[in-house]
């Protein structure tokens, strides 16, 4: 009696595609990327004009940048919503703030591709002290209104 052969399973075979004239098989999967050297990696701050790539996430919008004006418009922002949301603490909220920003610059001179720069704390602490005083102003301007309308109703009634 005959005895048939049995191939030992390998696990999942590779589809054979034959290669018709002029065109190569195309491969079946990419082999897996390496990680970057320290020369290849993405630095910080994308260079203008450089293409970003899929996984590059952006929470500042590119075309605000990243140099003083940009730090400057980001602490009036968060001066004047936080010392909208606290008015009893204006001083220890511009406090904290101003810890906040020596601290992240202070930061950054251990990061490969950034540095501390002292206009970058500077234009920090100007964007703090002018969303301060922008939300004292209209604080004010907001209580005079308010108490005008106090006043009319009172002399209506």
């Amino acid at each position: 009696a005959g005895t048939a052969a049995v191939a030992a399973d390998d696990g999942p075979k590779e589809p054979e595609v034959a290669a018709t004239a002029g065109t190569a098989a195309p491969a079946a999967t990419a082999p897996p990327r390496a990680a970057p050297s320290a020369d290849q990696r993405v630095p910080l701050r994308t260079p203008p004009g450089a293409a970003m790539d899929r996984t590059t996430f952006y929470v500042w919008p590119a075309s605000f940048g990243t140099g003083p004006i940009a730090h400057f418009i980001a602490f009036v922002i968060a001066a004047f919503l936080l010392v909208l949301d606290r008015p009893g603490a204006v001083a220890r909220t511009t406090g904290h703030l101003v810890v906040f920003a020596f601290t992240t610059e202070a930061l950054q001179s251990f990061y490969y591709s950034r540095e501390a720069e002292l206009e970058d704390l500077l234009m920090n602490a100007g964007g703090i002290v002018t969303g301060a005083v922008l939300a004292l102003a209209l604080r004010m301007v907001r209580d005079r209104v308010r108490a005008h309308r106090v006043a009319a109703r009172l002399t209506m009634n």
